[in-house]
């Protein structure tokens, strides 16, 4: 699950935004979750899920189906509409 989250931000990194400057309580909290990790504290399994649920999937259900149709459509090599293409980047999936 937590490979699907940096798989989703390199996405977004991909795109060419501009860098993100942390904040100081942002980033105390990316050296709290560093240290957790190396300590090998991890996020539960339902915990990443429910974030990935609010943030990398903001969309209704039927939304997130079509999205992932046009997902495989692109697999495929068929064409999917601009607007497709541009959803699936905007939900780092791309």
């Amino acid at each position: 699950m937590q490979e699907e989250a940096a798989e989703a931000l390199l996405g977004i990194e991909a795109m060419g935004a501009a860098p993100y400057v942390l904040s100081e309580d942002e980033r105390r909290g990316v050296e709290r979750g560093l240290a957790e990790a190396d300590r090998g504290e991890f996020v539960p399994e339902e915990e990443m899920q429910a974030w990935l649920d609010k943030y990398l999937w903001p969309s209704p259900e039927e939304e997130r189906a079509e999205l992932e149709e046009a997902e495989r459509e692109i697999e495929r090599g068929e064409v999917a509409s601009d607007e497709e293409v541009a959803e699936i980047f905007r939900l780092g999936r791309g």
